[in-house]
């Protein structure tokens, strides 16, 4: 009975108390808003008002009735708000209502009025504010429990970045790069591209991560002379990332520095023949390959007769491969004769340089005449078909071949000056050549040891006839006239920048690749060879492959040296094959530049005071470099 008293009045004390305690926030009173005005620009507006307490500002807006997209706000306890809106269009009636919310989560908001900004062609005086209606209604919401605010504007903004680092001067090794970054939703990740935008690493510092505002530093990796395109990129805390323009960030260590040519016609190489010499014939599309260190921007080929001036000759711009570096264009020369090969390139730092390669022969295309009773009135046979037959090695047989993996024709056809060429693989061979009104002739067999131009001259005559009458019956040819080939060539010997270092003693030079460190003197006291290659080369494995026996014999001192590639590269790639020659790079070119190398391969013969005796292009079997050496 006691203990019912006691809690009966332990009840009547607390329940006035929890009455008291909830009805006293209904009585709570939210602000209220007065003269509302907004002044409004062709992309701009402000909208300002007075509530009779402190509150928070906010300003929902959007181009349709009830259908506000965006909001600004400001959360700052004020009686008197002013809020500005950006991003604007011109000559657009907006939408908008304003709210108050004081300290206590009451909210208060206006009807729904407009403004229209200004037109674009609207003269650009200061826009003079125009009040709007001043008598809108104005709902007061009491509340019990907290009304959550409003949501904010979602943060769509990339960081803003800056840089210290002085990208107008040209460098000798990548440069320590700095800078400082800002976001209002802080500064989340840092990045970095040297090509473009292409792929990006981490930067290696940043002071504040997620910070408002942070700086930060990164050292590039070790760069070759050349320009990058350097660019940095941000992200902050809600996704939102962007990125600097692209600066030049140039590499100057070296000048322009272009090795040495090689061609091609198709998949095929282009070797020089003994004497050293480089032959095309006129009209082939041939395609020609640089290496090239010293950072150019670009390079132009130029081709001109060997007796005129380089500037006579219009420059061909080559083609930088960006994952070999190597440089390339599409030489064509239509006259035949001796034509001397140059460059002219320039890098970041506004470098230039020219250089000359070497001389190469373009050779007469091979013709088919009709022979006529007077020799000196032949006429060139249109759509001769030139067909050629192969010696297989497995059955021993003459086969017609196929040249699909070398990307020609065969039968080949003459043109309409009765002119044709061939660049035929090494192989036996014999060709057919024929007309379907005029008798056609074979070839002798010929073998050739190398890729080879064909450019022989034959002669058809006219395919015997019985005339009846009227009547002419052009008789069956039962047997063809075997002719010879006979190869148009340029005999004489063409100067060659190499060979003016016979007699003069191997420059100084000292290169290291992985363990194996070479200067000049390792090539004294017995004779040597040094064979100058590139790993892109076709015939590199071939190369290799004939002096590797010889250097584990014992016999001569070589090694193989390659200019214009990186440490890293040439000896990764020695690891690879597994070979035991001395493969030394050199990157800068310094060596091959001093020795006038102007193509690959090329081998340089020493002799036993260290004196150059002889240079030879091209791949040599064993026996022509044990030939070469003993000289």
């Amino acid at each position: 009975m006691k203990l019912y008293i006691v809690l009966k009045l332990l009840l009547l004390i607390i329940i006035p108390v929890l009455v008291f305690t909830v009805t006293s926030r209904v009585f709570a009173t939210a602000a209220t808003i007065s003269d509302i005005s907004v002044s409004a620009s062709q992309t701009a507006a402000t909208v300002s008002w007075t509530t009779d307490q402190a509150a928070k500002s906010y300003v929902d807006y959007g181009t349709a009735s009830g259908d506000y997209a965006d909001t600004v706000y400001d959360t700052t306890l004020v009686t008197s708000h002013s809020l500005s809106i950006s991003g604007l269009t011109a000559g657009t009636t907006y939408y908008y209502r304003v709210q108050s919310v004081n300290s206590g989560n009451e909210i208060t908001q206006s009807s729904e009025s407009t403004f229209t900004t200004s037109s674009a062609s609207s003269p650009t005086s200061t826009p003079t504010p125009t009040s709007t209606t001043t008598t809108t209604t104005t709902t007061v919401t009491r509340i019990i429990t907290s009304t959550p605010l409003p949501s904010p504007t979602p943060d769509k903004t990339p960081p803003s970045i800056n840089l210290k680092t002085d990208f107008t001067r040209n460098y000798t090794e990548a440069p320590f790069v700095s800078g400082s970054v800002s976001d209002v939703s802080g500064v989340a990740s840092l990045e970095y591209s040297i090509d473009n935008g292409l792929n990006w690493l981490a930067v290696d510092t940043i002071s504040n991560i997620y910070g408002n505002s942070t700086s930060y530093s990164f050292n590039p990796p070790p760069l070759l002379d050349g320009t990058y395109k350097l660019k940095i990129k941000a992200s902050d805390g809600k996704g939102n990332s962007g990125s600097t323009k692209a600066y030049n960030l140039t590499i100057d260590r070296l000048p322009p520095r272009v090795g040495s040519a090689f061609l091609t016609y198709g998949p095929q190489v282009i070797t020089p023949d003994d004497n050293g010499n480089i032959s095309i014939t006129q009209g082939s599309k041939i395609k020609l390959f640089l290496s090239a260190v010293g950072g150019p921007n670009s390079i132009d080929l130029l081709a001109y007769p060997a007796a005129s001036d380089i500037y006579s000759a219009s420059p061909l711009s080559m083609k930088k491969n960006p994952e070999t570096g190597i440089w390339a264009t599409v030489l064509d020369l239509k006259r035949p004769g001796l034509f001397e090969l140059a460059t002219k390139s320039v890098d970041g730092a506004q470098n230039y340089v020219e250089k000359k390669l070497n001389i190469i022969s373009v050779l007469p295309r091979g013709i088919v005449l009709e022979s006529p009773a007077a020799p000196d009135n032949q006429k060139p046979v249109k759509n001769a078909a030139i067909s050629v037959y192969f010696l297989d090695p497995i059955t021993n047989l003459f086969i017609f071949w196929d040249p699909s993996s070398y990307n020609l024709e065969n039968p080949v056809l003459t043109d309409n000056t009765g002119q044709y060429s061939l660049f035929l693989p090494p192989g036996t061979y014999f060709l057919v050549i024929g007309e379907k009104n005029l008798s056609s002739v074979r070839s002798e067999i010929f073998t050739l040891n190398k890729s080879t131009w064909i450019n022989s001259d034959f002669q058809l005559s006219k395919r015997s006839a019985l005339s009846l009458g009227y009547f002419n019956l052009k008789l069956p040819q039962l047997l063809k006239k075997e002719v010879p080939v006979k190869l148009k060539i340029n005999a004489a010997q063409i100067p060659s920048p190499e060979n003016d270092m016979i007699g003069l003693p191997l420059p100084d030079f000292n290169l290291k690749t992985g363990n194996t460190e070479i200067n000049q003197f390792a090539f004294r006291t017995s004779p040597s060879v040094l064979t100058f290659v590139n790993t892109w080369l076709p015939d590199v494995g071939e190369i290799i492959n004939n002096l590797n026996p010889l250097y584990q014999e014992n016999k001569i001192k070589m090694a193989v040296f390659i200019p214009h590639q990186s440490i890293e590269d040439v000896f990764l790639w020695k690891t690879r094959g597994n070979y035991q020659i001395p493969i030394i790079a050199d990157p800068d070119g310094n060596l091959s530049e001093s020795l006038n190398i102007s193509s690959l391969p090329v081998n340089f013969f020493i002799n036993r005071q260290g004196i150059i005796t002889g240079v030879q292009k091209g791949v040599l079997n064993r026996q022509k470099l044990l030939d070469n050496l003993i000289r």
